[in-house]
């Protein structure tokens, strides 16, 4: 038998994990949140199916993508959960509808988290905002904290554009965004990334005010892959941003 080019050994790999995934999912019904599943996209104008995971998304062929699809759930994300409520729970309909849009990850500017990531809403409750897919958003712990204490502000709309503001009314851009050189804050060439790669920033970033990092801790919470990671703490370590102790990393202020 002629060995697989690696590329489709990866995409068989990719396929077979899901598949078995899919048979696991099947078994505990229609409940099963957007982040404990196997989760297919499929753009309905060029016809392209990518494979979400936890690092990433990974684009599959017609053949692959049809073999998951059959006996999955589908999703029209076009009407899923476009029903507008106030008062008592979330409605599982925009739960599940906010979280496949968003992919499972917060929506914040620069934050790359998947994991400890839930639905909240841009306006309060108490303040009437309303159950929807246009004020609801994904958030990870940090910045749902963040948002709590004053220190992150959110206008606009999760279906059309949002705007995110630190504690001192700033506008927070994507560092990622343009490359090398970019900040957090716009309108400032001196900020604190301002003379990072791309990859330092997001590795800084992640790190905080927190010490005792390990390169498998930093990946988790930037959702970098351990290569840019290391490449991170490299840069961050020669440039003096960063130091290595007997406890993990930590960020030099």
């Amino acid at each position: 038998m002629a060995e697989l080019p690696r590329k489709d050994e990866d995409l068989c790999t990719h396929a077979q994990v899901a598949r078995e995934a899919l048979a696991r999912q099947a078994e505990g019904g229609e409940g099963a949140e957007p982040e404990r599943t196997v989760v297919l996209y499929e753009c309905r104008q060029c016809g392209q199916s990518e494979l979400e995971t936890g690092a990433g998304a990974v684009e599959l062929g017609a053949e692959a993508a049809a073999r998951l699809r059959c006996g999955a759930s589908v999703r029209d994300l076009a009407t899923e959960g476009r029903a507008v409520q106030r008062g008592g729970p979330l409605p599982a309909a925009v739960r599940r509808a906010v979280k496949l849009r968003d992919r499972c990850h917060c929506r914040v500017p620069g934050c790359t988290r998947r994991r400890y990531v839930e639905v909240h809403h841009i306006q309060p409750q108490a303040q009437g905002g309303a159950h929807s897919r246009a004020g609801c958003l994904c958030l990870c712990s940090t910045h749902h904290g963040l948002l709590h204490e004053g220190l992150l502000r959110i206008e606009g709309d999760a279906e059309a554009e949002l705007r995110f503001f630190d504690g001192q009314g700033k506008l927070i851009t994507d560092p990622f965004a343009n490359g090398p050189g970019s900040v957090t804050h716009s309108g400032s060439s001196t900020g604190t990334h301002a003379s990072l790669s791309a990859e330092a920033a997001g590795v800084l970033r992640a790190m905080g005010g927190r010490g005792g990092w390990h390169p498998d801790g930093l990946c988790e919470a930037s959702g970098l892959p351990v290569s840019v990671v290391s490449r991170g703490l490299l840069e961050l370590e020669l440039g003096g941003r960063a130091r290595r102790t007997s406890y993990g990393y930590e960020a030099v202020t």
